[in-house]
């Protein structure tokens, strides 16, 4: 049985490539197609897309890291 595809949208940060890629819908993350940087995938609610691949992969750890260190800074 063939796993279905969908259509994901990479905008890369790191050196400007567009593109629309489909990919198997149970992957995190994406190779750029044009420099090989790993970007991670966010499910979008939209019809056209499923994913959407707009920031480096591993960057929503670090954040969220930011986001706890600053919650307990405020309490």
């Amino acid at each position: 049985m063939k796993e279905e595809r969908v259509k994901a949208e990479v905008m890369c940060p790191f050196c400007g490539t567009y593109t629309i890629l489909k990919i198997k819908n149970h992957r995190k993350s994406v190779s750029c197609p044009g420099c090989r940087e790993q970007l991670y995938l966010k499910k979008t609610h939209g019809k056209d897309f499923y994913f959407r691949a707009s920031e480096a992969f591993g960057m929503r750890n670090i954040t969220r890291e930011f986001e706890k260190l600053f919650e307990e800074n405020s309490k």
